[in-house]
């Protein structure tokens, strides 16, 4: 019991001190011939069964990885991985792969086609890192052809690489990993589970590397101790780190990290700043459905007080036709009714735009909204994606109320309770100071850091 406790606390404290200036260092251990003779017991939770694993198969630590070969944050996340597993010694980390292909990207499908038909002639990984570092070609008219001009160039017998591309044995393995997926509620990529501790989104190298140091630390103290066999090391910890850190429980409430000062001047705004109390910036993809959530949240909670005001910053895949007019025009929508209006209708399941955009423009052609041009909307996105790197965001919906973080698509009491502490709060701090709008916004900001 003590074991199970301390590996709870040690993967909620890694994931919650990422931001920290200090990390703790990998052990110089070395892992034994006793330890590599080992052959772990699997997990009937996260089963690493015949994934790809790259890395020692009986390591200490695993990263199961949920990934989508056209999602850009999954091609950043990979790099990420590898340079984390490379800090420790063999033996240690093993990373394994789980396909989770979402429906809206085209090339996702065939791109896990093709990386499981690499997999059957023992170059998964080669060609797992080829498709990332080719996201741009996966994103073009013959994603196919890229597919296959890849597998030609590893060397692999083109025969069989056509052969297990459109087998029904390698539908079946992607699809169990996609049923893995819905079984542990994941709904976005990249997803990752640390020994079963999961972590959403793509963050920095810190995050994984400090859930790895004390998960290794910990099972390896429970090994010598004698708390733990040195075969159940994964399985009893994904038992015991899924059951509290599941997307499930991630969801229910905020994660908290440092207040941060976003500039909330700078993004797609709805609402006037200088009457505004509480300033709510939200990074948003509107291609997925979390970040969907967030807007019903949010409109929820607020209940079109004029005293909160939004401010929109795009964070989406530009390579779905659907996802990218939505954002052409929420970029386009010139006042605070059109933009309004047009997220209300977005985040309604009754409109299938994502399947018809011809709905998109219908919406746009009856409320006078004109979409932003392709141009418009990739310098904004680029921005975006600035803003978020540099306020460490690594993926949506993440929003902020006043600075105050919150990631994934929290309880919507606990949303409700922010935000009413902070209009009671600004609304004091605006009488005391004499201050408004942006001044207001930043002194709110330094005082919540302060409490935090």
């Amino acid at each position: 019991m003590r074991l199970r406790t301390t590996l709870i606390l040690c993967i909620a404290f890694a994931i919650t001190i990422a931001g920290c200036a200090t990390e703790p260092e990998p052990t110089d251990d070395e892992p034994t011939a006793e330890d590599r003779a080992v052959e772990l017991l699997d997990s009937d939770l996260i089963p690493v069964a015949d994934s790809p694993i790259r890395g020692d198969e009986n390591a200490w630590v695993t990263i199961v990885v949920f990934a989508d070969f056209q999602c850009p944050f999954c091609a950043r996340l990979a790099a990420t991985l590898d340079e984390v597993k490379e800090l420790y010694d063999q033996g240690t980390v093993r990373l394994v792969f789980k396909h989770f292909p979402l429906e809206h990207h085209d090339a996702a499908m065939p791109a896990a086609r093709g990386a499981e038909a690499a997999h059957q002639q023992g170059k998964f990984w080669q060609m797992h890192d080829a498709l990332f570092d080719q996201l741009a070609g996966l994103q073009g008219d013959d994603p196919q052809q890229v597919i296959f001009d890849t597998a030609q160039r590893l060397g692999l017998d083109e025969e069989q690489f056509q052969r297990d591309f459109e087998s029904d044995e390698t539908t079946a393995r992607i699809e169990a990993d996609r049923q893995l997926a819905d079984e542990l509620q994941l709904d976005s990529v990249p997803a990752v589970f640390v020994n079963g501790g999961y972590i959403s989104g793509a963050r920095s190298a810190d995050v994984y590397h400090s859930a790895v140091q004390n998960v290794y630390e910990i099972l390896r103290h429970g090994v010598t101790t004698g708390e733990i066999e040195r075969d159940a090391i994964y399985k009893s910890s994904v038992e015991t780190l899924l059951d509290h850190t599941s997307p499930e429980k991630a969801g229910d409430e905020p994660r908290a990290t440092p207040v941060v000062e976003l500039p909330v001047d700078q993004g797609i705004s709805e609402g006037e700043l200088d009457d505004a109390l509480v300033n709510i910036g939200v990074f948003l993809d509107l291609g997925e459905d979390s970040s969907h959530k967030i807007l019903r949240l949010l409109d929820e909670v607020a209940h079109g007080d004029d005293e909160v005001r939004f401010s929109y910053f795009h964070l989406f895949d530009d390579s779905d036709e659907a996802t990218s007019l939505a954002h052409r025009l929420l970029e386009g929508a010139e006042s605070n009714e059109q933009r309004k209006a047009l997220l209300q209708w977005l985040a309604d399941d009754e409109h299938p735009w994502r399947d018809d955009p011809s709905l998109l423009e219908q919406f746009g052609d009856d409320h006078d909204i004109d979409p932003a041009d392709t141009d418009q909307l990739h310098q904004s996105l680029q921005q975006d994606l600035d803003t978020a790197r540099d306020y460490e965001v690594y993926g949506t919906p993440t929003f902020f109320i006043n600075g105050i973080r919150f990631v994934g698509v929290p309880d919507e009491e606990d949303v409700e309770e922010v935000l009413d502490e902070q209009l009671a709060l600004a609304l004091r701090i605006g009488e005391i100071k004499g201050v408004t709008g942006m001044a207001l916004y930043e002194q709110m900001v330094k005082g919540n850091q302060q409490r935090q």
